[in-house]
C-alpha cells in the first residue's frame, strides 16, 4: 500500500495512492543552509555596505510583510539588529490585508518582538492623512503612499520571493506597492490583472508588475533603500539571500525563485489535488494561490481540488461578501464579460478565475469550513480527501492520470 502524507489540520492526511496512475509533486531536493552564513554571505555580496548605508543621526523605516506571506521576518532581523540605531521605527507591510492581531505582530517579529514592540506600526491604505503623492503614473492615476516612509531618509525592506498569480513573483517593489500605497493606488494596480501578460512567474510584459516598478522607481529614485530578499524551502527556512539595492537583489533573488519553485511535471492530469501549506491554509482565500499552481498542471476538462484546512474561515469577508451576489458561476461570468474594467473591486480577478474553473472544470474543496460557506465561492465541498478522490475518479475513470501537488502554495508545474 502506497500512502502519501499531505498537510491538514489538525491532522496531516494519509492518501492511500496504490494503483492509480498518480504523479506527485514536490519541492526538488535543496540543501540545508545555514540561515546566519546566507545572511551573512548576502551582505557580504550585497552592492550596497549596510553599516555605511545607516545614518545613526537619522534612523531607518523598515518595511516587513505581514503574516500573509510565509517570510522569516524575526530571522532577518537578528541578523540585521547589530546595524540598527536606537529609534529605528518598524511598519508592517499589509497592503489591504486585514489589521494583523497581537499575537501575528509576535511572530512576524519572533524573538525581536520585545526589542522594538513600540516603535512597530500597521499601514493603513485608507488614512488619508497618513498617505502622501508621490507622482502620477503613466496609465494617468496617482500614486499615494505611508507618509511615515517619505518622511525617513533610508528605507529598509525585508521580503521573501515567491510565485504570484498575477504579479509574476512577490517580493522586491511590493514592498511599496501594494505594501505602503493607498487604497486607491492599490485598486488601480490590480486592475492591470484583468489584462494579458498578468501571470504567473512572468515579469517582463506584464502590467501589474511593470506599474509596481514604475511606484517602486518613484521611491528609490527619492530615498536610499537597502533590501533583503529571501527565497525559502519548504520549511519556510532561508534556502538563499540577496541583499543591498533593491532591483539588485530582487533579480538575483528571481533567478534563485524559479529554479527552487518550478518543479518538472511529465504531463498534464484529468485530476489535480493542489495542496495549501501554513500559514495560507489557515483561511481559504489565502490558500488560492494553490488552485493558480494546480491549474497549470491540469487538462482543459480536468477537476480540480483544493485541500486547505480553512480552519480561520473564508479569510476575506469584502471577496464573499461580494461573490455572494451572484448564484451561479454563469451569473458572474455575464456581469464579467460586460463590464469587468469599468466596475473594478478588489479581487475581482481571483472570482473570475474561481468562477472560470468552476463553469469549465471542476472546482473542489477539501476543508474544515462549513459547506454552505465555501459553496458559496463556486466550490463543491467535501471534509474528506478520500470522498472527492472516489468520487472525481467515478466521473474521470479509474485510469485517470492525477497530479498530487504538495507543497502548491509555493510549487509551480512546468511541462518542459
Amino acid at each position: 500500500m502506497e500512502k502519501l502524507k499531505l498537510h491538514f489540520c489538525p491532522e496531516d492526511i494519509e492518501l492511500d495512492i496504490s494503483g492509480l496512475n498518480a504523479e506527485v509533486l514536490e519541492f526538488s531536493g535543496i540543501e540545508k543552509n545555514s540561515a546566519t552564513l546566507e545572511l551573512t554571505r548576502a551582505f557580504h555580496e550585497a552592492d550596497l555596505d549596510v553599516a555605511k548605508f545607516i545614518n545613526p543621526d537619522s534612523p531607518p523605516v523598515v518595511l516587513v510583510n505581514d503574516r500573509h506571506r510565509p517570510t522569516p521576518t524575526g530571522t532577518v532581523l537578528e541578523h540585521l539588529l547589530p546595524y540598527l540605531p536606537p529609534g529605528t521605527q518598524f511598519i508592517v507591510a499589509v497592503g489591504t490585508h486585514p489589521v494583523p492581531t497581537h499575537e501575528e505582530i509576535e511572530k512576524i517579529f519572533g524573538k525581536t518582538y520585545p526589542l522594538f514592540k513600540n516603535r512597530i506600526s500597521v499601514h493603513d491604505a485608507n488614512s488619508p492623512e497618513n498617505l502622501v503623492m508621490i507622482g502620477t503614473s503613466r496609465d494617468g492615476f496617482d500614486f499615494y503612499i505611508n507618509r511615515k516612509v517619505m518622511e525617513a531618509s533610508h528605507i529598509i525592506t525585508i521580503n521573501s520571493i515567491e510565485p504570484h498569480y498575477f504579479a509574476g513573483f512577490t517580493g522586491g517593489r511590493k514592498s511599496f506597492l501594494p505594501g505602503v500605497a493607498s487604497y486607491d493606488t492599490i485598486t488601480e494596480n490590480h486592475k492591470f490583472s484583468l489584462l494579458p501578460g498578468s501571470e504567473i512567474l512572468k515579469l517582463k510584459g506584464n502590467p501589474v508588475h511593470e506599474n509596481m516598478q514604475e511606484f517602486s522607481d518613484y521611491v528609490t529614485s527619492q530615498k536610499n533603500v537597502f533590501t533583503i530578499q529571501v527565497v525559502c524551502d519548504s520549511m519556510g527556512d532561508i534556502y538563499r539571500a540577496y541583499a543591498g539595492s533593491l532591483d539588485f537583489a530582487f533579480e538575483k533573488a528571481i533567478k534563485t525563485a524559479r529554479e527552487v519553485y518550478t518543479v518538472h511535471l511529465k504531463e498534464k492530469a484529468d485530476i489535480v489535488i493542489a495542496v495549501a501549506l501554513s500559514p495560507q491554509s489557515e483561511q481559504i482565500a489565502r490558500s488560492f494561490k494553490a488552485l493558480d499552481s494546480g491549474s497549470l498542471a491540469l487538462k482543459e476538462d480536468g477537476l480540480l481540488i483544493m485541500v486547505c484546512s480553512g480552519d480561520k474561515g473564508i479569510g476575506n469577508n469584502e471577496l464573499y461578501d461580494y461573490i455572494s451576489q451572484y448564484s451561479s458561476p454563469d451569473a458572474f461570468l455575464q456581469m464579467f464579460n460586460a463590464n469587468s474594467l469599468s466596475n473594478y473591486v478588489l479581487g475581482l480577478q481571483r472570482i473570475h478565475r474561481l468562477a472560470t474553473w468552476s463553469k469549465f472544470n471542476g472546482l473542489w474543496l477539501v476543508s474544515n469550513c462549513p459547506p454552505q460557506k465555501s459553496s458559496k465561492l463556486f466550490f463543491r465541498p467535501y471534509n474528506n480527501l478520500d470522498t472527492a478522490l472516489s468520487n472525481a475518479l467515478n466521473i474521470k475513470g479509474i485510469n485517470a492520470r492525477i497530479a498530487i501537488i504538495s507543497h502548491a502554495t509555493l510549487i509551480i508545474p512546468s511541462i518542459s
